[in-house]
């Protein structure tokens, strides 16, 4: 998807990679190997793995498990991670590196996983401690993550954040079309 002068794909990996983070896992469902083709040059080189999720049918949680078994087998069960959607893709990051300052510093008080909240609304990428690879690993087809998110709320930290493209859903053509427009005002990275 082009969001403007880059694909989601890449403004995810350019934030993650500027933020600090290891490479990511790159999960692709229906029609994966169409998807393969279209990566931009380097993408599939500059990832931990690229897996496929064959039971894409089923819901987001199936491409949920097989990032993480695909991650832990590569960097460790212990590894933090992000749940990051595509359809997210202008998150700063200066937000991340927040948020993994906020996890690190809320461990001593029970916080496994951060939320970026702008304006009161929930947002994406949700930074999650590894230990908790084992709770969405058992979550069944079509569960949402927010089973283990929220489970105990005292784990969950919810941090403030000025970037509104925490918000940013890329959903339809039109929020496409909204976000390339701000691309080619300068408002988004």
């Amino acid at each position: 998807m082009d969001a403007g002068n880059a694909t989601a794909v890449e403004r995810l990996m350019s934030a993650f990679q500027e933020a600090g983070c290891r490479p990511p896992v790159l999960v692709l469902g229906a029609e994966a190997e169409a998807l393969r083709r279209r990566l931009p040059e380097g993408v599939a080189e500059r990832c931990l793995r690229l897996v496929v999720n064959t039971q894409w049918e089923a819901g987001r949680t199936g491409s949920l498990q097989a990032g993480l078994a695909a991650a832990a087998d590569a960097a460790g069960e212990a590894s933090d991670f992000l749940i990051a959607p595509v359809d997210h893709p202008f998150v700063a990051a200066g937000t991340i590196r927040e948020m993994l300052g906020a996890l690190e510093n809320g461990r001593a008080s029970g916080a496994r996983v951060v939320i970026p909240v702008h304006g009161g609304r929930s947002g994406h990428p949700v930074l999650c401690d590894g230990r908790l690879r084992g709770e969405f690993s058992r979550l069944r087809a079509g569960e949402p993550a927010s089973r283990v998110t929220s489970r105990i709320p005292g784990r969950v930290l919810r941090l403030a954040t000025e970037d509104p493209a925490v918000l940013d859903d890329l959903d339809t053509p039109a929020d496409l079309q909204r976000a390339r427009a701000r691309v080619a005002a300068g408002a988004v990275r």
